[in-house]
């Protein structure tokens, strides 16, 4: 199945965040632009009812509409409305009040020159009764219920509506109705005063502004992204791909070429002046050293000569994959950690490392690779090379050994596997993350607890087949706690009477241990002097490797 690319993946990455961001941003501006835009309306038809109230005569008016005859006082307040809808630029200015019969009619309706020249059959008078197509229920309903109810004669109503039902009162546009009551003396309703504008300006608005900030951020947001990928690419995709394709070059040419002087040799140069340059630079210092010690070997003849020159360039390229001697924690109050390995007679692939991911990260990993030999031993380095790689830019473990697995499956002709257990450690709040690929046993320490054995999730070893899926599990470490991560040479001894050094046997000598010692670097001296009484003074067979891990 063929993979996607690191960088495409960064690109659609970058391109759903800069649409999920433009969105967000122009939802939140649109609801806030559309608040402030809606409250200066309100604010300028509050204006506009309160200057039209005031050129009202209330107990006048009524009279008006008892007598139903206009007054001198009522033909002045038509020619104030008429003024302010000319000057004001609003829809409608009108009175409209409930009859004995709950009808509603109007009681003044403000017109300008144009419509009292071209549009005089659109203006009502006085008692004139409202159209079915005036005004919609629901407005009627607000009108009424404020006639009815004098508590509510202080106060202003506002309600935005689609007037779609005329297209003599002005078509099918938005506007936002504000009224309020008018009252007599005694504090009794006479009328409605109601002013309608038309908002079709905020949505015209909205629209513009939701353009602008789209088209806005997504240049911004582009340029950005532009600039990401070019980073990324240099600093991070290049040199692993550099280091990736350079490794497997070095595993095919150890599969073809039968004199290692005829290595062709090509150096990973890259200049980040980060971890990822000290990656490279280690698999450089590596990859001449194997070729080094491969030559040198070649020129022994003898069979013995050849075996211990082999066991010689495996214990140079595991003191490679081992934790840096620089690396000290001696000054951190967060962790203890010691390791141990003792070297077998065979050439096996074991390894293990640690190091910080980041201040509050650790990583810590043990692992053994099938079968024997230099081969063996370089894919242990490749290994271990691609989970520190991938360990190092962040990567969760299941991502890690997803990664590491699809670059070993690749032309691995001689169909190596690799087990490994991987943990991450959050050193602030103590969550371990962790996944295994085959089965390796890691022993964990709870508080009041003894040894036992952590539970993992059963999945394919390394180097099998590409694109397999690996398990995460996750579980919390308190103060004290710890985990053992140890190779198959500690379990697979015998004593001088083939009595077997078991797992069971593992974990008791463990639990033993820490009653009389608290202090990591001794319970690993006290077991090794333990696993040593099995070997009896024997070569032993496979390699013996420890870490001990406290978190504090």
């Amino acid at each position: 199945m063929k993979r996607k690319r690191l960088s495409l993946k960064m690109v659609l990455f970058c391109i759903v965040f800069a649409i999920v961001l433009s969105i967000i941003i122009g939802v939140i501006g649109y609801y806030t632009f559309s608040d402030s835009i809606e409250k200066r309306y309100e604010n300028f038809v509050a204006a506009t009812l309160n200057v039209s109230r005031f050129n009202i005569d209330a107990d006048d008016m009524q009279n008006c509409i008892e007598s139903n005859q206009m007054t001198e006082k009522y033909n002045e307040t038509q020619v104030a409305l008429n003024g302010i809808k000319e000057n004001a630029g609003v829809q409608y200015i009108y009175l409209v009040y409930f009859d004995d019969h709950s009808d509603l009619r109007y009681v003044m309706n403000a017109y300008t020159e144009y419509e009292l020249r071209e549009e005089s059959d659109t203006i009502s008078h006085l008692n004139d009764k409202a159209g079915e197509l005036d005004f919609d229920e629901s407005l009627t309903v607000d009108f009424q219920n404020m006639f009815n109810h004098p508590e509510q004669m202080n106060t202003i109503e506002y309600v935005k509506n689609r007037t779609d039902v005329d297209e003599a009162y002005g078509g099918d546009e938005y506007v936002m109705t504000g009224y309020r009551a008018i009252k007599n003396k005694v504090g009794d309703s006479v009328a409605i005063l109601a002013v309608d504008i038309p908002i079709d300006e905020i949505h015209n608005t909205l629209r513009s502004y939701l353009r602008t900030v789209a088209i806005g951020t997504m240049v911004v947001l582009l340029i950005f992204i532009a600039i990401v990928l070019f980073v990324i690419n240099r600093g991070i995709v290049k040199p692993i791909t550099q280091m990736a394709f350079t490794t497997n070059e070095f595993v095919k040419q150890s599969h073809i070429v039968k004199n290692p002087s005829e290595f062709e040799v090509k150096e990973v140069i890259v200049k980040t002046k980060d971890e990822i340059q000290d990656l490279a630079e280690s698999i450089n210092h590596m990859t001449h050293e194997i070729v080094t010690y491969m030559t040198d070997m070649s020129q022994l003849t003898a069979k013995e000569e050849k075996r211990l020159a082999e066991i010689d360039i495996i214990n140079q390229i595991k003191s490679n994959l081992l934790p840096s001697p620089n690396l000290d924690f001696s000054q951190r109050n967060d962790l203890s950690i010691v390791s141990s390995i003792t070297i077998a007679k065979e050439a096996k692939g074991n390894f293990y490392q640690y190091f910080l991911i980041d201040s509050a990260h650790l990583c810590i990993f043990i692992g053994d690779v099938s079968e024997s030999g230099i081969p063996t031993t370089i894919f242990s380095v490749i290994a271990s090379t691609h989970i520190q790689n991938y360990a190092k830019l962040g990567y969760d473990v299941d991502r890690i050994l997803f990664e590491a697995n699809n670059q070993l499956s690749q032309n691995n002709e001689l169909n190596l596997n690799v087990r490994v257990f991987l943990g991450i450690v959050d050193l602030i709040n103590g969550d371990l993350s962790y996944a295994s690929a085959g089965q390796m046993d890691v022993l964990l320490k709870k508080s009041g607890c003894d040894f036992e054995k952590l539970e993992l999730k059963k999945s394919f070893e390394l180097g099998m087949m590409e694109n397999v899926y690996f398990s995460k599990s996750h579980l919390k470490m308190s103060q004290g706690e710890m985990i053992c991560l140890y190779s198959e040479g500690f379990v697979k001894m015998k004593d001088i009477h083939g009595v077997e050094f078991s797992d069971d046997s593992f974990i008791e000598s463990m639990n033993a241990i820490l009653t009389k010692n608290y202090e990591l670097e001794d319970m690993v001296k006290q077991l090794n002097s333990i696993a040593d009484q099995y070997t009896d003074n024997k070569a032993q067979d496979l390699d013996r490797s420890l870490i001990l891990f406290r978190y504090l």
